[in-house]
C-alpha cells in the first residue's frame, strides 16, 4: 500500500473500531438498566432499555456496512482480517446481549406489580448480576485495549456464575413449591437467572474473539491457530 492508500485503511479500520466500543457501551449502559429495573421495579428504566433497541440495531447496521466495505474494497489479510471478522462477532454479541437486556426488561414489566415482591431473594439475583455486568464491562475494556489476557480471568468468573446459577435456580424452585404466593414472582427471577447466563456466555465470547484477533487463535477451538495468521 502507498501511504495514502495506508491512512485509508487505517481511518477505515479505526471507524469500525469507534463504532463497535459505541454499540458496546450502549449496550453496556442498556445491561445495567435493566438489572435495575428488576431490582427497583422501575418501569421506566424497563421503557428506556426497550427504547435503546433502535439505537443498537442502528449500531449493528453500521458496523456490518462498514465491514462489509472494509472486506470488499481493501480485501485484508492476516491480522487486519482478523480484525475484521473480530468485529463483526463482537457486534454479533452484543446485539445478543441487547436482547438478553430487552428480555430482562420485559420480565421486570411483569415483577413490578406482583405482591410479595419482598420475600423474593432480590438483591441475591443482583449481586449475580453485578458479577455479569463487570464481565461484560471487563470484555469491552479488552477489546478496546487489546488485551488477550482477559479471556482467562472471564473464563473463570463464567464457570463461577454458572455455579451460582444452579444453586439458585433450586432456591427459586423451592420458594415456589413452598409458597404459592411468590410463584409468579420466582418464575420471573428464574427466567432472568437463565439470560444472566447467557450474557456471561456471551462477554466470554468477546473476549475470546480478542484472543483471536491479538494472537490468531480461536480459543472456542482448543487453541488451534487461525489459519493465515
Amino acid at each position: 500500500m502507498n501511504q495514502h492508500t495506508l491512512k485509508s485503511f487505517d481511518a477505515d479500520i479505526g471507524g469500525m473500531r469507534g463504532n463497535v466500543t459505541a454499540m458496546g457501551s450502549l449496550v453496556l449502559g442498556q445491561f445495567s438498566r435493566s438489572l435495575d429495573a428488576v431490582d427497583l421495579g422501575d418501569l421506566r428504566l424497563a421503557e428506556q432499555v426497550l427504547a435503546d433497541e433502535l439505537l443498537v440495531n442502528r449500531y449493528h447496521l453500521q458496523a456490518d456496512r462498514l465491514c462489509s466495505q472494509i472486506l470488499a474494497t481493501r480485501q485484508p489479510m492476516a491480522a487486519d482480517l482478523r480484525e475484521v471478522i473480530g468485529a463483526i462477532h463482537v457486534v454479533d454479541d452484543l446485539e445478543r446481549i441487547g436482547d438478553e437486556a430487552k428480555r430482562i426488561a420485559r420480565r421486570a414489566e411483569a415483577l413490578a406489580p406482583r405482591g410479595g415482591r419482598d420475600a423474593l431473594p432480590l438483591a441475591r439475583l443482583r449481586a449475580l448480576g453485578e458479577i455479569v455486568l463487570a464481565m461484560l464491562a471487563d470484555a469491552l475494556d479488552a477489546y478496546a485495549r487489546r488485551d488477550a489476557r482477559v479471556a482467562a480471568s472471564l473464563r473463570a468468573r463464567h464457570a463461577q456464575v454458572d455455579s451460582a446459577r444452579d444453586s439458585f435456580e433450586k432456591e427459586l424452585r423451592g420458594l415456589a413449591g413452598a409458597d404459592p404466593a411468590s410463584t409468579d414472582g420466582a418464575m420471573d427471577l428464574a427466567f432472568v437467572l437463565q439470560l444472566l447466563g447467557r450474557v456471561s456466555e456471551q462477554s466470554l465470547d468477546i473476549a475470546e474473539c480478542v484472543v483471536n484477533v491479538v494472537e490468531g487463535v480461536d480459543e472456542r477451538h482448543s487453541g488451534t491457530p487461525v489459519t493465515g495468521a
